[in-house]
């Protein structure tokens, strides 16, 4: 084979091969913009960019089987060259991915699943416990003055509220409870329990998050009601900011009240609540299990 000839070749396939992967990668950027099945997308092209991988090292001699390997094995530097910028693809790929799992967390009610305790859908926080100090002056005042919109009332909405972003409902201590009301009877499912990412917050750390809790169907508030504990769970703010809780036990009933019995903190003297959601299915009038 005249080598003098294949040179001008040689630098036309790499050229060919090096477009394409800035292609793909250019695929990869305006496929984030879409809000519409990213995941699958991104790992489409994950799995195009290996494909693509093989079909280069194959041409350029990683196949033994090549008749031309013993002459193009031979060019090992481009072969490494081009290994590595595919290499670096993936790892932007594996980047971008992160990103868009980021994006889903903190925009959670968009595409997450139905938060049945949304304020957004007539959900409401009924109580928490215990009650911040000065609690009853402020509830005076309140009832007084019509100042509810600036008080405890306003700020323990976040608890089911999405516009709240880095507020948060706190009470002293390291235990307590929250009852909230659904939008309506539910089959509860699970929770999702949302902290205040950590890159944050000015000290980096989650000492204020829950951490065990419990979690309780109620059928109505007085004591006589049907009641059922879901389990005891724990939510680590170190792993991460927003964590969904599958219950194993399932209820055929379902249920307008949940009751989330706070137990310990991660060191605080006090504890933020920021955003529990509740998950399931919508029980209709003819339902009678889920």
């Amino acid at each position: 084979m005249n080598v003098g000839r294949e040179e001008p070749i040689l630098q036309r396939r790499s050229f060919t091969y090096i477009s394409l992967v800035v292609l793909s990668v250019g695929v990869c950027l305006y496929i984030l913009q879409q809000n519409n099945d990213q995941n699958q997308h991104i790992q489409d092209l994950r799995e195009n960019l290996g494909s693509l991988t093989k079909h280069v090292l194959n041409i350029y001699g990683h196949d033994e089987a090549t008749p031309e390997t013993g002459q193009l094995a031979r060019r090992r530097d481009f072969r490494e060259q081009v290994t590595h910028e595919l290499q670096e693809a993936l790892r932007s790929i594996d980047v971008l991915q992160n990103r868009v799992d980021f994006l889903e967390k903190i925009n959670y009610d968009k595409f997450g699943r139905v938060d049945f305790a949304s304020a957004d859908l007539g959900g409401k926080v009924v109580s928490v416990e215990p009650r911040r100090p000065g609690f009853f002056l402020w509830t005076v005042l309140e009832r007084t003055m019509r100042l509810g919109r600036f008080g405890p009332a306003n700020r323990k909405c976040c608890i089911v509220q999405y516009d709240c972003a880095g507020k948060c409902h706190a009470f002293p201590g390291s235990s307590g409870s929250i009852t909230l009301k659904l939008m309506g009877k539910v089959f509860i499912e699970g929770v999702s329990v949302e902290h205040v990412p950590k890159n944050m917050l000015p000290d980096m750390s989650a000492s204020s998050a829950i951490r065990e809790f419990s979690v309780r169907g109620l059928d109505a508030l007085h004591e006589d009601g049907d009641t059922l504990l879901f389990g005891n769970y724990l939510f680590d703010a170190e792993v991460d900011f927003i964590q969904y809780f599958n219950f194993t036990l399932r209820s055929s009933i379902p249920f307008e009240y949940v009751r989330i019995k706070v137990a310990s903190n991660n060191g605080a003297d006090y504890t933020c609540i920021h955003r529990f959601r509740v998950h399931g299915k919508l029980a209709s009038s003819k339902s009678k299990s889920p």
